[in-house]
């Protein structure tokens, strides 16, 4: 389940209607992160940065599992990946950035969220 920080600092969960709003209103993006950035968190509880620092060599699609390290305590944790998820990467694996290894990079190979495209929806 997918949650979102309340003020002091609780976690609410969203429900399902409001999932589905908020994948509907990612996939009518133009930005071609989102999506899979926003399906991806859901699906793995993973947090922004973690996400954002994601390489290839972190994944293994076929096992269905990825590596994320957490710079913050030098530590390391297995997200298991499924369902639309796993999808998605594997799309997004077959039109990688030459020149960058990050999962979700600009085009010029940088690590980048896409603000603007959150803000608007």
């Amino acid at each position: 389940m997918s949650r979102l920080k309340e003020p002091r600092g609780r976690v609410r969960f969203l429900s399902d209607e409001e999932r589905e709003r908020l994948l509907e209103a990612c996939q009518e993006s133009d930005d071609s992160l989102l999506y899979p950035l926003v399906v991806l968190a859901l699906s793995t509880g993973a947090q922004r940065g973690e996400l954002l620092g994601l390489q290839w060599p972190d994944f293994d699609l076929v096992r269905g599992v990825a590596v994320v390290y957490r710079a913050k305590d030098d530590d390391r944790r297995a997200l298991p990946l499924a369902g639309l998820a796993l999808q998605l990467l594997k799309e997004r694996s077959k039109v990688r950035h030459l020149h960058s290894d990050l999962v979700f990079a600009s085009p010029r190979g940088q690590a980048v969220f896409p603000r603007k495209a959150w803000k608007r929806r």
